[in-house]
Protein backbone atom coordinates (compact mmCIF):
# COMPACT_ATOMS: atom_id res chain seq x y z
CA UNK A 1 0.00 0.00 0.00
CA UNK A 2 1.42 3.35 -0.99
CA UNK A 3 1.74 5.84 1.88
CA UNK A 4 4.13 8.28 0.23
CA UNK A 5 3.26 11.06 -2.17
CA UNK A 6 5.67 11.82 -5.00
CA UNK A 7 6.46 15.36 -6.17
CA UNK A 8 4.36 14.95 -9.32
CA UNK A 9 1.39 13.36 -7.55
CA UNK A 10 -1.87 15.33 -7.92
CA UNK A 11 -2.18 15.40 -4.12
CA UNK A 12 1.32 16.75 -3.48
CA UNK A 13 2.12 20.31 -2.46
CA UNK A 14 3.69 22.54 -5.08
CA UNK A 15 7.41 23.12 -4.68
CA UNK A 16 9.80 25.34 -6.55
CA UNK A 17 12.57 27.90 -6.39
CA UNK A 18 10.07 30.74 -5.92
CA UNK A 19 7.05 31.19 -3.64
CA UNK A 20 4.49 28.50 -4.51
CA UNK A 21 2.03 28.57 -1.58
CA UNK A 22 -0.12 31.72 -1.63
CA UNK A 23 -3.16 30.47 0.31
CA UNK A 24 -3.59 27.70 2.92
CA UNK A 25 -4.00 24.46 0.99
CA UNK A 26 -5.17 21.13 2.42
CA UNK A 27 -3.79 17.78 1.29
CA UNK A 28 -5.32 14.44 2.28
CA UNK A 29 -3.22 11.76 3.88
CA UNK A 30 -2.56 9.14 1.16
CA UNK A 31 -4.10 6.30 3.19
CA UNK A 32 -6.04 7.87 6.08
CA UNK A 33 -9.08 10.04 5.22
CA UNK A 34 -9.25 11.35 8.80
CA UNK A 35 -5.90 13.15 8.49
CA UNK A 36 -5.18 16.30 6.50
CA UNK A 37 -1.96 18.20 6.08
CA UNK A 38 -2.05 21.94 5.42
CA UNK A 39 0.58 23.78 3.42
CA UNK A 40 0.63 27.34 4.74
CA UNK A 41 2.18 30.46 3.17
CA UNK A 42 5.35 31.84 4.66
CA UNK A 43 5.37 34.81 7.01
CA UNK A 44 7.09 37.82 5.47
CA UNK A 45 5.63 37.36 2.00
CA UNK A 46 3.62 40.21 0.38
CA UNK A 47 0.22 38.80 1.37
CA UNK A 48 1.39 37.74 4.86
CA UNK A 49 3.85 40.48 5.86
CA UNK A 50 3.75 39.87 9.62
CA UNK A 51 2.64 37.35 12.24
CA UNK A 52 -0.66 39.09 13.07
CA UNK A 53 -1.75 39.12 9.42
CA UNK A 54 -0.65 35.51 9.00
CA UNK A 55 -2.56 34.30 12.08
CA UNK A 56 -5.73 36.06 10.99
CA UNK A 57 -5.71 34.97 7.35
CA UNK A 58 -4.72 31.33 7.86
CA UNK A 59 -6.95 30.95 10.96
CA UNK A 60 -4.12 29.61 13.07
CA UNK A 61 -6.46 28.27 15.75
CA UNK A 62 -7.81 25.51 13.48
CA UNK A 63 -4.61 23.43 13.29
CA UNK A 64 -3.56 20.74 15.75
CA UNK A 65 0.22 20.91 15.47
CA UNK A 66 2.78 22.85 13.44
CA UNK A 67 5.81 21.71 11.46
CA UNK A 68 8.10 24.73 11.07
CA UNK A 69 10.37 23.87 8.15
CA UNK A 70 13.43 25.59 6.80
CA UNK A 71 15.97 24.54 4.19
CA UNK A 72 18.47 27.02 5.65
CA UNK A 73 18.56 28.65 9.07
CA UNK A 74 15.43 29.51 11.02
CA UNK A 75 14.28 33.11 10.87
CA UNK A 76 12.85 35.57 13.35
CA UNK A 77 9.41 34.90 11.87
CA UNK A 78 9.87 31.17 12.58
CA UNK A 79 10.56 32.00 16.22
CA UNK A 80 7.58 34.35 16.44
CA UNK A 81 5.31 31.65 15.03
CA UNK A 82 6.64 29.08 17.49
CA UNK A 83 6.06 31.48 20.39
CA UNK A 84 2.48 32.11 19.21
CA UNK A 85 1.78 28.38 18.84
CA UNK A 86 3.27 27.69 22.26
CA UNK A 87 1.09 30.40 23.86
CA UNK A 88 -1.96 28.58 22.43
CA UNK A 89 -0.91 25.33 24.13
CA UNK A 90 -0.19 23.61 20.83
CA UNK A 91 2.89 21.68 19.76
CA UNK A 92 5.42 22.64 17.11
CA UNK A 93 8.55 21.14 15.60
CA UNK A 94 11.59 22.84 14.13
CA UNK A 95 12.53 20.85 11.02
CA UNK A 96 15.64 21.48 8.94
CA UNK A 97 14.86 20.01 5.52
CA UNK A 98 16.79 19.06 2.36
CA UNK A 99 19.64 17.40 4.23
CA UNK A 100 20.31 15.30 1.13
CA UNK A 101 21.25 18.47 -0.76
CA UNK A 102 23.66 19.47 2.00
CA UNK A 103 25.23 16.04 2.05
CA UNK A 104 25.68 16.00 -1.70
CA UNK A 105 27.23 19.46 -1.71
CA UNK A 106 29.59 18.79 1.21
CA UNK A 107 30.68 15.43 -0.16
CA UNK A 108 31.47 17.00 -3.53
CA UNK A 109 33.47 19.76 -1.83
CA UNK A 110 35.36 17.70 0.76
CA UNK A 111 35.65 14.43 -1.15
CA UNK A 112 37.54 11.87 0.97
CA UNK A 113 37.54 14.22 3.98
CA UNK A 114 33.75 14.26 4.17
CA UNK A 115 32.27 13.05 7.48
CA UNK A 116 28.51 12.92 7.67
CA UNK A 117 28.29 13.07 11.47
CA UNK A 118 30.38 16.22 11.49
CA UNK A 119 28.15 17.77 8.83
CA UNK A 120 25.00 16.97 10.81
CA UNK A 121 26.48 18.43 13.99
CA UNK A 122 27.44 21.62 12.11
CA UNK A 123 23.91 22.00 10.76
CA UNK A 124 22.37 21.34 14.19
CA UNK A 125 24.65 23.91 15.82
CA UNK A 126 23.78 26.48 13.16
CA UNK A 127 20.07 25.86 13.73
CA UNK A 128 20.54 26.24 17.48
CA UNK A 129 22.25 29.61 17.00
CA UNK A 130 19.34 30.92 14.93
CA UNK A 131 16.77 30.06 17.63
CA UNK A 132 18.92 30.71 20.70
CA UNK A 133 17.16 31.86 23.85
CA UNK A 134 14.04 29.99 22.76
CA UNK A 135 14.45 27.14 25.23
CA UNK A 136 14.93 24.28 22.77
CA UNK A 137 17.57 21.58 22.95
CA UNK A 138 19.49 20.00 20.09
CA UNK A 139 17.13 16.99 20.13
CA UNK A 140 14.22 19.37 19.48
CA UNK A 141 15.58 20.08 15.98
CA UNK A 142 15.00 17.46 13.31
CA UNK A 143 17.21 17.08 10.24
CA UNK A 144 15.37 15.36 7.40
CA UNK A 145 14.95 14.93 3.67
CA UNK A 146 11.52 14.14 2.27
CA UNK A 147 13.24 12.07 -0.41
CA UNK A 148 14.84 9.77 2.19
CA UNK A 149 12.23 8.97 4.87
CA UNK A 150 14.37 6.21 6.39
CA UNK A 151 17.42 8.42 6.98
CA UNK A 152 18.59 11.00 9.49
CA UNK A 153 15.90 12.13 11.98
CA UNK A 154 12.74 11.11 10.13
CA UNK A 155 11.83 8.25 12.50
CA UNK A 156 12.57 10.39 15.55
CA UNK A 157 10.36 13.15 14.15
CA UNK A 158 7.48 10.71 13.62
CA UNK A 159 7.78 9.53 17.21
CA UNK A 160 7.94 13.09 18.55
CA UNK A 161 4.79 14.09 16.64
CA UNK A 162 2.94 11.00 17.86
CA UNK A 163 3.90 11.72 21.46
CA UNK A 164 2.39 15.22 21.24
CA UNK A 165 -0.96 14.23 19.74
CA UNK A 166 -4.12 13.52 21.75
CA UNK A 167 -4.82 9.79 22.06
CA UNK A 168 -7.52 9.67 19.35
CA UNK A 169 -5.38 11.53 16.81
CA UNK A 170 -2.34 9.45 17.73
CA UNK A 171 -4.30 6.25 17.16
CA UNK A 172 -5.57 7.53 13.81
CA UNK A 173 -2.07 8.38 12.61
CA UNK A 174 0.11 5.63 14.01
CA UNK A 175 -1.48 2.80 12.04
CA UNK A 176 -0.85 4.64 8.74
CA UNK A 177 2.90 4.90 9.29
CA UNK A 178 5.24 2.55 7.52
CA UNK A 179 8.42 2.73 9.57
CA UNK A 180 11.25 0.63 10.91
CA UNK A 181 11.46 2.71 14.07
CA UNK A 182 11.41 0.39 17.08
CA UNK A 183 9.80 3.09 19.22
CA UNK A 184 6.92 3.63 16.79
CA UNK A 185 6.43 -0.12 16.33
CA UNK A 186 6.34 -0.50 20.11
CA UNK A 187 3.67 2.20 20.31
CA UNK A 188 1.63 0.36 17.66
CA UNK A 189 1.77 -2.83 19.71
CA UNK A 190 0.73 -1.02 22.90
CA UNK A 191 -2.22 0.61 21.13
CA UNK A 192 -3.33 -2.73 19.73
CA UNK A 193 -3.10 -4.30 23.16
CA UNK A 194 -5.17 -1.56 24.79
CA UNK A 195 -7.68 -1.35 21.93
CA UNK A 196 -8.42 -5.05 21.65
CA UNK A 197 -7.29 -6.17 25.10
CA UNK A 198 -4.77 -8.48 23.51
CA UNK A 199 -2.09 -10.30 25.44
CA UNK A 200 0.64 -9.93 22.83
CA UNK A 201 4.13 -11.25 23.22
CA UNK A 202 6.64 -8.60 24.23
Amino acid sequence: MKCRVDDNDENSANTGITETTRVPTAFPHPTNPNIRFWDLPGIGTPNYPDLDTFCKLVRIEMYDTFLILSSARFTENDKLLAEKVKSMGKSFFFIRSKIDNDRRSEKRKLRDNFKEKKMLRTISNDCMKSIKDFGVEEEDIFLISSHYPTKWHFDRLQKAILDQLPSRQKESLIFTLQTKSKDVLRDKIELLKSKYNLDLLK
